[in-house]
């Protein structure tokens, strides 16, 4: 979380204060999982308004009927759903829905009661993931974009014609960036690195927030709303978010009982059952966030475990694809993976990670840049990290893991009852 909040700060936190003076209010919604004990110093000098901690244990009853009256139930230290209620999903992937939609409701009643305490109501809303770090500029050419957004496009809105303009200028400055980091004089390490390379990002992280902050006055004016997500982060007016999006529970219960959906595939089925219905009937003059949007659209995964791993690395940077463009300068694979952590996605100096959160990029056995392939360098980075990282290298790895671990304990499950992350790479 650490690392990830760094980053936030140079990114996402600029997006969510651009075009106004606003103040910015940290909510935590939280499983009583072992990172959490890891960081709670950490956390609590975050001063957040509210942090809430979760029961970590869901049951999954199968036995429950719709005419029980129930649909999701606090008790004896556990979160009980009702799966009758519910729309059924393959491979028992309800389990990680249910979970995540049921701790957004909790946030939802949170914020709610913040501002019937205080007399105000907020205006913009972010859910932001702890594993999740995001760019600020369009990184498109460089940095692969998770596929697909799996929250509809709002309606009406040139979202495409958005990104297309603002492409050919990200490619012009990544290109320049990285022409100067090859001319520069730079170790293995990354030092040396001019300041002026790192300028030609921050400048254009900087226009695209001025962008974000003329087009959210523009809408403000109007009176529209506006969102701009996928299933990893959401961003948008804040009743959008709060009064719809985080209503998740409630609107998977009303596409169950209406039979438009009684059987989803994909975990992400359900955050695009949920914007089909908001953004037609609930909220039908949505607008997208634009120039906002573009800011966004660079994420990445960050994994991390605590000691004695002390590691953390960015899983979406490591392909064939993304290292590149970097590697036919004659970079080291390893500067490569530097820039782009450091660089592009704004996480803390290698310095600061490592003295004050204790933990370093994970850049164990990188292949230098002679004779390997980009496929075969990021094949033997991500088996280099599931040796270090082992068990504690969580998250649903189905995929990224194929070939490369012999095992993964948080693969798909079937049972009725789970723990959720009470241990989760920190102890």
């Amino acid at each position: 979380m650490p690392v990830a909040f760094m980053s936030w700060r140079q990114t996402i936190f600029r997006l969510l204060r651009a075009g106004g003076e606003f103040e910015l209010d940290l909510f935590l919604v939280i499983a009583n999982s072992s990172s959490l004990l890891h960081w709670l110093h950490f956390i609590n000098r975050l001063r957040v308004v509210d942090l809430v901690v979760t029961e970590p244990t869901a049951f999954y009853n199968k036995t429950a009927r719709v005419a029980d009256g129930w649909t999701v139930q606090s008790r004896d230290g556990r979160v009980h759903f009702n799966l009758a209620r519910f729309p059924w999903w393959r491979e028992h992937k309800y389990g990680v829905v249910l979970m995540q939609h049921y701790q957004l409701g909790v946030c939802r009643r949170t914020i709610q009661d913040h501002e019937e305490r205080s007399g105000f109501r907020y205006e913009r809303v972010a859910r932001l993931r702890t594993d999740v770090v995001f760019s600020g500029v369009l990184v498109e050419g460089w940095v692969a974009r998770p596929k697909g957004g799996p929250v509809a496009r709002a309606p009406g809105t040139p979202m495409a014609d958005s990104l297309s303009i603002a492409a050919a200028a990200a490619r012009r400055t990544l290109e320049k960036y990285l022409d100067c980091v090859a001319r520069g004089d730079v170790d293995e390490e990354g030092r040396g690195r001019p300041r002026q390379c790192l300028s030609l990002i921050e400048a254009e992280r900087a226009r695209l927030i001025r962008d974000c902050g003329a087009h959210l006055r523009k809408l403000a004016t109007a009176g529209r709303h506006w969102l701009t997500a996928t299933d990893l982060f959401m961003f948008g007016s804040r009743d959008v978010v709060v009064d719809g999006f985080f209503r998740g529970i409630h609107l998977l219960e009303q596409a169950r009982a209406s039979g438009r959906h009684t059987l989803m595939v994909h975990v992400t089925d359900a955050w695009q059952a949920m914007s089909s219905h908001l953004l037609q009937e609930t909220f039908p003059n949505t607008s997208n966030a634009g120039p906002c949007a573009v800011a966004i659209d660079g994420m990445d995964i960050l994994r991390a475990a605590g000691p004695p791993v002390g590691r953390f690395f960015l899983q979406l940077a490591e392909s064939a694809t993304q290292l590149t463009p970097c590697l036919r300068r004659g970079l080291d694979a390893a500067v490569c993976l530097r820039a782009i952590a450091h660089d592009l996605f704004a996480l803390p100096a290698p310095e600061l990670s490592r003295d004050c959160f204790g933990l370093r990029h994970d850049l164990w056995r990188v292949a230098p840049k002679s004779s390997c392939s980009p496929g075969e360098i990021a094949d033997d980075l991500a088996r280099a990290h599931a040796t270090r990282f082992g068990e504690r290298l969580v998250g649903d790895l189905s995929n990224w893991a194929h070939g490369r671990m012999s095992s993964n304990a948080n693969r798909l499950w079937s049972g009725s009852e789970r723990t959720h992350s009470v241990r989760d790479g920190f102890q």
